[in-house]
């Protein structure tokens, strides 16, 4: 059995705070609270009491967490942490928020996004960085942009920063303008689990999170602030019920029920086709996708990266039906779903073509939403060669990463390039201007045309273009 001093047991039993806005972390926190108009720091002095002390990563915390006793009253707490850490993924951060539900059993958790590239954090980059803030979004903490972001020295780290002001306003507005759910977080339950709970009455939230949310995206842009373009679209919110969507679910709830009357949730709403389709029956290549060949062993063959799921179906399923009415023009290459890899995909399609006497006289490669990902596997090192012609359909540029190499291929290959994307598709609409103005067509699309959302509705005006170059 363990023993404790005195003071310990005291600190275990009796440590609390009536606070209702609160920041706790590391060194950086009282820098960081300077700077914010509602929220308030426990201490001066870093200490497990205070919750925050200076060079203190994950670890530490968790241990202060589990000295503390409920604070029932506190509303939000901003969370700043992971930088002394090198915001290393294995850090624990499922079991710290098991702490801090514990001990903030009624409170919204905000977090922010540390410094990098001073100390043992020389080399981390923001994509890293932004991967491992995805796990504190994963528990259902609110990460704040921008991150603290890059300095060069620990001086400049433990110095006041431009990002500590546009930081203290994104959390001030945030503590203003939305109303904590208690029923949505209370009670220790994971945030996850409560949500699946909640779709059983749809009084009380949407049945199909992720369609509301779609729904919201295309009809009500600016409703998920703090996302680039006051959207979701399938970034780190997507499918969950947090105080964005809550907040949503209570202005716009009978709007929403009023288009599902009239929507046939039954079926995804993808085009129909003109006629019906003659290509050859696809058949499934390894784990990769499926291929249909055409008898023409010169057509064209198209190769198809989708997003995710929509209405339960994934892209190797739906994205079928934005190309069947095309007839036996081409070879058809439909990537399972957006976690195939890419070249692995491509040799495989190619090799399926090749062995049925096929030798296509155009490729083009299309990647629409999530397909990015292995776009990048086969665009990279001048693998976009290879292609005539080239698709991007509202592709998914949401970190430094996929953002950069996209906005480089537009640089390099405007002729090949035609960019289809709506308002918010890109969760970056720096890169996709960028992108707009380098390539050879681009097109805006603001309207649904009876599809699920705009983002959808990419597909319709991309495979239009696809089938005059055909």
């Amino acid at each position: 059995m363990k023993l404790h001093s005195f003071e310990s047991f005291n600190a275990l039993f009796e440590s609390s705070t009536t606070e209702p806005n609160i920041i706790i972390g590391d060194s950086g926190t009282p820098l960081l609270v300077a700077r914010m108009k509602n929220i308030r720091i426990l201490g001066k002095v870093g200490s497990e009491v205070n919750l925050w002390k200076g060079g203190m990563g994950v670890k530490w915390l968790k241990g202060a967490l589990d000295m503390y006793g409920v604070s029932p009253n506190v509303k939000n707490v901003v969370i700043n942490i992971g930088t002394n850490g090198g915001f290393n993924v294995r850090d624990d951060i499922k079991g710290l928020f098991t702490s801090l539900r514990r001990v903030f059993p009624s409170a919204r958790f905000i977090a922010i996004q540390g410094s990098w590239g001073w100390g043992g954090n020389k080399n981390v980059t923001e994509d890293q960085v932004r991967r491992y803030y995805q796990k504190f979004s994963d528990e259902g903490a609110i990460v704040v942009n921008p991150p603290i972001g890059y300095v060069s020295t620990d001086r400049g780290a433990h110095s006041h920063l431009p990002t500590h002001d546009a930081i203290g306003k994104a959390v001030d507005s945030l503590i203003i303008n939305q109303p904590i759910k208690t029923s949505i977080i209370s009670n220790y339950i994971n945030p996850n689990q409560q949500e699946t709970q909640a779709q059983t009455d749809p009084n009380q939230a949407p049945l199909d999170i992720e369609d509301f949310q779609n729904w919201l995206d295309a009809n009500k842009q600016g409703w998920a602030w703090g996302y680039a373009g006051g959207v979701v679209n399938r970034s780190g919110g997507y499918g969950k019920f947090g105080p964005r969507t809550t907040k949503a679910w209570g202005e716009h709830k009978d709007e929403y029920l009023d288009y599902l009357k009239n929507k046939d949730q039954s079926k995804p709403d993808v085009p129909k086709p003109i006629k019906k389709s003659i290509i050859d029956t696809p058949h499934q290549i390894g784990q990769y996708g499926k291929l249909s060949v055409a008898s023409d062993p010169s057509s064209p063959a198209v190769f198809v990266f989708g997003g995710t799921n929509v209405l339960g179906k994934e892209s190797g399923v739906y994205m079928y039906d934005y190309f069947n009415n095309l007839e036996n023009r081409y070879s058809l290459f439909v990537a399972k779903n957006p976690k195939v890899p890419g070249n692995e995909s491509y040799n495989s399609a190619i090799n399926g073509i090749t062995s049925k006497g096929g030798d296509p006289d155009k490729k083009i490669l299309y990647l629409f939403s999530g397909g990015y990902l292995p776009g990048i596997s086969i665009l990279k090192n001048d693998g976009a060669d290879k292609f005539d012609k080239i698709y991007l359909v509202d592709i998914w540029m949401g970190n430094y990463n996929s953002s950069n190499f996209y906005k480089a291929l537009a640089n390099k290959y405007p002729s090949k390039i035609e960019y289809y994307y709506t308002l918010g598709g890109s969760v970056n609409p720096e890169a996709a201007k960028h992108i707009a103005k380098r390539v050879s067509f681009s097109k805006m699309i603001t309207n649904a045309n009876g599809q699920l959302n705009t983002h959808m509705a990419t597909n319709l005006e991309a495979v239009k273009s696809l089938d005059s170059h055909i």
